[in-house]
């Protein structure tokens, strides 16, 4: 089961430009990210993303909690985004704006409350990061 809590919060934001995308590149690699709908999609401020967020929480505790009805053991891998895998170089090559360090903020708020979350409700959660980082 592939799920993207960050891509399932921000769905519903169709009002988000698509106009503030950052190249990031260097010898290795070249993408592109938009940090304004990252933004937005993360913003735990906002009632209906705070609850997008608490929906996508409560499906990992009933996936949870079926498999242990059936025996079954439940694991959560994460898969970084992309900007978790590069966010050094964003923030180097960005001279730290001010939206960038807003996003990177607002993800790492998202990436604390799940694992806060996945430990209250003892679900078992693996992260491949350190893979990324090689």
């Amino acid at each position: 089961l592939l799920y993207s809590v960050v891509g399932d919060i921000g769905r519903n934001l169709n009002n988000v430009k698509k106009s503030n995308f950052i190249l990031i590149e260097n010898e290795h690699i070249s993408t592109e990210l938009d940090p304004l709908e990252r933004k937005e999609s993360t913003d735990l401020s906002k009632e209906e993303i705070k609850e997008g967020f608490r929906i996508s929480l409560e499906r990992f505790k009933r996936m949870d909690s079926l498999c242990n009805l059936k025996n079954i053991d439940f694991y959560v891998i994460q898969i970084p985004t992309k900007i978790n895998v590069y966010k050094n170089m964003i923030r180097s090559k960005t001279q730290q704006s001010i939206l960038i360090e807003q996003t990177l903020t607002n993800i790492e708020t998202v990436e604390k409350k799940i694992v806060e979350y996945f430990n209250k409700e003892n679900i078992k959660k693996m992260t491949s990061m350190e893979e990324f980082e090689k």
